[in-house]
């Protein structure tokens, strides 16, 4: 009985070595292109046979990075946020939130500003300045309603739409963070 029990384990061990190995050859097989393979018909079972040649294992490795790429989207093409005419900007003054508009002609920058907790675009404060062609703006912050300039702004607006630099309040010198980002 023990030994019946010793031909089974090895009868399915040899079966399942050539389940695996059979597996194998039919994947190799339905990866590989057709015109460079070698092939023999066996007429017995008309089971086809691979012959073995050197530039099998680099079929193989081929086969493998074809199964692994996918076709990619070409990128876009990035936008030169400072070729535009008109930026439309969020984010934070002191910490406060803001929304902005500048209209870029020519170097020439004008526009407004104002806070989202306190204002609205109606009560927005006016802005004159310059840009250069290195994104270096700097603006002058005019209140309509006191009738006087109250504030200044230097910074740099990147490539990718991202303005940092300083608000400095001219009532009592107190220099902030201008963190914004252009929406496109």
């Amino acid at each position: 009985m023990a030994q019946n029990k010793n031909v089974i384990y090895a009868l399915s061990g040899v079966a399942a070595a050539l389940l695996v190995a059979l597996v194998g050859i039919v994947a190799y097989n339905m990866g590989k292109d057709k015109s460079d393979e070698s092939t023999t018909t066996d007429s017995s079972n008309s089971t086809e046979l691979t012959t073995t040649s050197s530039s099998t294992s680099s079929t193989a490795l081929d086969m493998t990075s074809a199964q692994t790429e996918q076709p990619q989207e070409p990128e876009p093409d990035p936008i030169d946020v400072l070729a535009m005419e008109h930026w439309r900007l969020k984010g934070t003054i002191a910490g406060q939130g803001v929304v902005m508009e500048l209209d870029n002609d020519g170097g020439t920058v004008s526009g407004s500003y104002y806070y989202t907790k306190f204002g609205h675009p109606n009560d927005a404060l006016q802005l004159y300045g310059s840009i250069d062609n290195n994104g270096n703006i700097s603006l002058e912050e005019f209140d309509a309603n006191e009738g006087y300039y109250t504030a200044s702004m230097d910074g740099h607006l990147s490539m990718d739409g991202h303005f940092s630099g300083t608000h400095h309040r001219y009532e009592n010198g107190a220099n902030t963070r201008i963190r914004l980002n252009v929406e496109l």
